[in-house]
């Protein structure tokens, strides 16, 4: 992730905290809206970053210690660490509201579920669209199936009246 204009630079070894919105994310780096400036930050993780949950509202029972995996762009984070050499922020900690982390795999898991919805209502129409080709189709050959046979019989009705024209004359 290159630097960029308004974004927030670390002298090295300057110990601080940001908080904000994850931007993205690509593997140990984290892009981050900080609420306080709206400057983004790059936060870089490694294996001594420690990430775990703060205060929650529901019932989470399970340790407070979390995988970096859980870091996903969406999340409010807060992190605590000092600048490295190319201006990133090396982080010591990152916790955030496991509420927080809750809503935001509801919303993904709703995505998917509108995403597969939309893709299964798409080939539902396209089915219907091509059965309803086909009967368009069927009835194209029924109607000229139809007037086939209406020809036919208008051509047996003027043959029944010539007969009868040539029957009444040869009578005469």
């Amino acid at each position: 992730m290159a630097a960029s204009a308004g974004e927030r630079r670390f002298s090295p070894g300057e110990s601080t905290k940001v908080g904000g919105l994850i931007l993205s994310r690509d593997g140990d780096l984290i892009r981050l809206r900080d609420k306080k400036s709206a400057e983004e930050v790059v936060i870089r993780i490694d294996d001594g970053t420690k990430v775990e949950r703060t205060k929650y509202k529901f019932p989470f029972y399970r340790q407070v210690d979390m995988d970096a995996t859980a870091l996903l762009p969406g999340l409010n984070i807060e992190a605590e660490g000092v600048g490295n050499s190319v201006g990133q922020l090396d982080a010591r900690k990152i916790s955030f509201s496991p509420d927080d982390f809750a809503i935001e795999v509801a919303e993904e898991q709703q995505v998917s579920a509108n995403k597969a919805a939309t893709e299964q209502a798409q080939a539902s129409a396209d089915q219907a669209a091509k059965e309803a080709s086909q009967a368009q189709t069927s009835a194209e050959q029924a109607q000229n199936s139809a007037d086939t046979a209406q020809n036919s019989s208008d051509q047996a009705s003027i043959a029944a009246q010539t007969a009868d024209v040539l029957g009444l004359a040869d009578s005469g």
